[in-house]
């Protein structure tokens, strides 16, 4: 079983490609709205934040109970992961995609400065910052129209009280030192990261390493934006067929 996580903003949809695909026929492929986005309920926390998510993805995995299991994670999708990733049994591995371990005193070196002037954290998007927000997602060489209309139409569908909420919670440091909880973990980790990103340091990026790795545990792309398994989803199921066979899924 392989579960999906998607970024701020973005729905199950992100991963549309890898449900289309034949890793769907080989794996369980459960991929999950977080809070407040899709048709998703409200959280019953008083500040939604990635701690609290964390626990929420926790309780989704004691549900299903399966004997062994990789999950997978886009931009804050990734960085819930990294809250949890001393607190699972059976994981054969977590793959982080373009969401590097951070903590508190890390942020300024792994993110470059906001492309979207805020929007990630506004509650309320027009038209013009929606489609900001995507183009940065995306990448400025991605060309798939149907795709993005999706992105757009799930940046619309989210409850903007999630961006306002992630960004209070993080302005009150409620985050962990994702890298310690890994190193500490007995699951290994492999991070995907596109060097054109508009929102993450290249050489932060380029330093990422895990003290168990799940196949060279640091990879690269070249030729997408924020969102790698969307800009190369050939590339990127490969690359996770390759790496739920290191994990022992098949």
């Amino acid at each position: 079983m392989i579960f999906l996580f998607h970024g701020n903003s973005s729905s199950y949809l992100t991963y549309s490609k890898l449900l289309a695909s034949p890793l769907a026929d080989k794996y369980h492929l459960v991929a999950v709205n977080l809070p407040w986005h899709g048709l998703s309920r409200p959280p019953k926390v008083d500040l939604l934040s990635i701690p609290s998510m964390a626990s929420m993805v926790l309780e989704l995995i004691a549900y299903f109970s399966p004997k062994r299991f990789m999950l997978v994670g886009h931009s804050v999708g990734g960085h819930i992961l990294g809250h949890l990733a001393d607190r699972v049994s059976n994981c054969g591995g977590i793959v982080l995609i373009s969401a590097p371990p951070i903590s508190l005193p890390s942020l300024a070196a792994a993110f470059k400065a906001d492309p979207t002037g805020g929007a990630i954290f506004t509650p309320y998007l027009d038209d013009a910052q929606i489609q900001l927000l995507a183009e940065n997602l995306l990448g400025p060489a991605y060309s798939d129209q149907e795709s993005r209309d999706a992105l757009e139409s799930s940046i619309r569908s989210t409850n903007g009280v999630f961006r306002q909420q992630l960004g209070e919670s993080i302005l009150a440091g409620q985050r962990s030192d994702e890298g310690a909880v890994i190193a500490n973990s007995d699951v290994p980790a492999a991070f995907v990261w596109v060097q054109q990103d508009h929102f993450l340091q290249e050489s932060y990026c380029q330093a990422v390493a895990f003290k168990r790795s799940l196949g060279q545990g640091n990879y690269c792309f070249d030729q997408s934006g924020h969102s790698p398994h969307l800009a190369q989803p050939e590339d990127f199921i490969q690359l996770l067929d390759g790496l739920a066979n290191v994990a022992g899924l098949s």
